[in-house]
């Protein structure tokens, strides 16, 4: 922004010296200065909820008309209740100094959004509708901001515009002003100027009229008045805010409340426009609705069922006696026909034949050695030193029964004999 020919400049004080001197209030730190003003982060001592202190030099308070007009000022806008508004919470004064303490809102500037892009049309129009009611609510109080500017509404973390830094230096409907305002502002009324001017609320909807070009075309409006058409806004939005930024006041809207209307009307012609959109997206492909049902219909004729097709066996192969079985083939391994024996072929060779026979000849002998009983001895057997063994003449050997070496074994299914203290996996004793 551009000011010029500002009062003297004001030195804020400190906080720890601002802070002795209030008792109701913690001062925690300072928030921003100004030519005018300053504006501390404090903490009220009762409730214990972050407020926001603003100081005025003290030359303000050496003007009588103006302290009366502040106080009747400083009433009326505790009486307005609106979300969009933030709230007086206090007032007095201090050390020779003007206070008000202030609703503290935590966001961003409306300035901060509109430097870095442009705002969707949608959006707005939401926005300054809410700012227009806001508005509305101080105006039913004989109350003009009269400095009305990006700077002065706050983005809080809910989304929603706060309009703070209301003037304090010339009331409604009033002649000359109380105090020199020298206060510059393309946001300003043309009117604004004259100091001789009655203010009246046509004043805020110049410079809402102004705020709303901006957030559209991403620049200030031009004198003469340039169409926001040629930046991409809508025509129906740009009939309000030529309305709202003529330089005569009898031109523009009479209140905030039928620029509302206008605004809300807008949004409701965007929200028709977009499903009109949506619905000439859908039905591109078909111009009409017969054209759909011919469409279907045709498609539907068109089409024909696929022919079901009965899985046939596959022939076997015939065999010979000079050929092979076919088998399948791996699709890792494909072994050879000759991998296969032939039906007249033997799986075993004479070799194997003849080594097996010499094995089972070998364990039969070996069975018939381990269980053959010695014969026994005569009574007139020569002494053991001859080396010579006899046998009656009479004497007829006779075959031994072969005696198992252990009694058959319980079967594991069966239940152990637990008077014998003998399971079902214990070997039953040796029989002699």
């Amino acid at each position: 922004m551009d000011y010029s020919n500002l009062a003297q400049k004001f030195t804020a004080p400190k906080p720890e010296q601002l802070d002795r001197l209030m008792a109701e209030y913690q001062i925690l730190r300072l928030l921003e200065s100004r030519q005018r003003s300053a504006i501390y982060v404090a903490r009220d001592i009762q409730t214990r909820q972050k407020v926001a202190i603003k100081i005025l030099p003290k030359r303000y308070t050496t003007d009588n008309a103006f302290l009366e007009h502040f106080e009747k000022r400083m009433q009326a806008l505790m009486l307005v209740d609106n979300p969009h508004i933030a709230r007086i919470l206090n007032y007095g004064i201090v050390d020779g100094m003007i206070f008000l303490a202030m609703d503290y809102i935590r966001g961003r500037r409306l300035s901060d959004l509109v430097t870095e892009h442009r705002i969707n049309q949608a959006k707005v129009a939401v926005l300054v509708s809410k700012c227009a009611s806001a508005l509305s609510a101080l105006h039913s109080e004989l109350i003009v901001h009269r400095r009305l500017s990006p700077e002065n509404i706050l983005i809080n973390e809910s989304a929603e515009p706060v309009i703070i830094g209301f003037a304090l230096d010339r009331p409604i409907k009033s002649g000359p002003a109380l105090l020199q305002d020298n206060f510059v502002s393309p946001y300003r009324a043309p009117e604004l100027n004259d100091k001789q001017a009655p203010v009246t609320q046509r004043a805020d909807i110049y410079s809402l009229g102004v705020i709303l070009y901006e957030m559209v075309c991403g620049q200030l409006p031009t004198r003469p008045y340039s169409s926001a058409t040629k930046l991409g806004a809508s025509a129906r939005l740009d009939d309000i805010i030529r309305k709202a930024v003529d330089p005569v006041p009898s031109k523009r809207y009479a209140n905030t409340k039928i620029m509302r209307k206008e605004l809300e009307k807008f949004r409701e012609h965007l929200a028709v426009e977009s499903q009109a959109a949506i619905l000439k997206i859908t039905t591109s492909r078909h111009q009409t609705v017969a054209a759909v049902a011919e469409h279907k219909s045709s498609s539907v004729s068109t089409y024909s069922a696929p022919t079901p097709t009965v899985p046939q066996p596959r022939p076997r192969p015939r065999r010979t006696s000079n050929a092979a079985i076919a088998r399948p083939v791996s699709r890792q391994i494909r072994r050879s026909a000759s991998y296969y024996p032939s039906a007249n072929e033997s799986v075993f060779s004479p070799g194997i034949i003849a080594l097996i026979g010499l094995i089972v000849a070998v364990l039969v002998i070996a069975i018939l050695a381990n269980n053959r009983t010695p014969a026994p001895q005569a009574q007139n057997s020569p002494p053991p030193n001859s080396g010579i063994l006899t046998a009656p003449v009479n004497a007829v050997p006779q075959a031994q029964p072969v005696v198992a070496p252990y009694t058959q074994q319980r079967k594991r299914h069966e239940r152990p004999d637990f008077r014998t203290k003998k399971g079902p996996w214990e070997p039953l004793e040796r029989t002699e």
